[in-house]
């Protein structure tokens, strides 16, 4: 954009030197028909010049600035969004913890019930395995008296 300040000064330089005796010519101008001057025309047309220029910066400045707004909008919106979606990531997350210490409670008293199911199942083995010796070993010892 920069290109459109540089292109007419280019273009009215090259005019210049091109046309060398617009230097010697005159122009009358009123100034609210109180004074009356007689300006060369090179200087009327650079003064021209000189307001098409600063009217073209101005108008890319002020883009500028509107741009600018739009931008720091912009960034403001994706921070809330932002924002949002780490809290409802957050929820997700306490959400999804809870279903994990859930199904922990319930697998523990599950483990809980089986481990008391083998215990007593093997209190029960080993209490026949007892018998079962103490038979066995009375016997022996009736055989062996005999």
């Amino acid at each position: 954009m920069k290109f459109l300040l540089v292109v007419p000064a280019i273009i009215f330089i090259a005019l210049l030197i091109i046309n060398i005796g617009i230097f010697s010519l005159t122009r009358e101008i009123n100034f609210f028909w109180l004074f009356r001057f007689d300006i060369p025309v090179v200087i009327t047309i650079t003064l021209f010049f000189i307001i098409y220029m600063l009217m073209i910066w101005a108008g890319l400045s002020f883009g500028k600035v509107f741009t600018n707004r739009r931008i720091k909008s912009l960034e403001t919106e994706v921070y809330e969004l932002k924002s949002k979606l780490l809290n409802k990531q957050g929820e997700l997350i306490k959400n999804i913890e809870d279903k994990f210490d859930k199904k922990l409670g319930e697998f523990k008293q599950d483990s809980d019930k089986k481990l008391e199911l083998t215990k007593k199942e093997t209190e029960k083995v080993v209490s026949n395995v007892n018998y079962d010796f103490s038979t066995i070993k009375d016997r022996l010892t009736r055989m062996g008296k005999k």
